[in-house]
């Protein structure tokens, strides 16, 4: 059947991030609902992945969904803030790769709190601009949508400089 543009990047991207686990993403016309294919050809509803694989396939709409959009107008900044934690290793790194590729077309914001995530994104490439912002010890996170408390720049704890 064939796909919007927005599903058919989409799928290309999940079947990276799943190591060809999962072959497309399947959007049915006149549908609200979302389903997978494995290669089998087999069709698997939404409920019956784990939460990692269903945060890999948002992932994915969202990237093929900001890539049609950059499409037909401005490329605007894409900010991400710690989506791989439910990432097992090996998606974890295959997200990563997918995510430097997505950012030579565009600016990337990533926010992380997790240092193997930092060392993961050093590994993949090496002259990746990180920025660290450690929290002083004992001062309470805040609300980043709270006008009066917002600090001017993001904090990452315990992130290797």
């Amino acid at each position: 059947t064939r796909q919007p543009g927005v599903i058919q990047r989409a799928s290309d991207c999940f079947a990276r991030l799943t190591g060809g686990r999962y072959a497309r993403i399947i959007s049915p016309v006149g549908e609200a609902e979302v389903r997978v294919e494995t290669p089998a050809g087999d069709r698997v509803p939404l409920p019956h992945l784990s939460r990692g694989t269903q945060e890999q396939l948002y992932l994915s709409l969202r990237l093929g969904l900001i890539e049609e959009f950059d499409q037909h107008g401005e490329s605007l900044p894409v900010i991400m803030d710690d989506i791989l934690v439910n990432f097992d290793p090996d998606r974890a790194r295959a997200a990563g790769t997918e995510l430097l590729d997505f950012a030579r077309d565009r600016q990337v914001l990533f926010f992380t709190c997790h240092p193997a995530t930092v060392a993961m994104l050093r590994e993949l490439d090496a002259e990746l601009p990180v920025r660290a912002h450690p929290l002083p010890r004992g001062r309470p996170l805040r609300s980043p949508f709270s006008l009066r408390t917002a600090p001017a720049t993001p904090f990452c704890p315990s992130a290797p400089g």
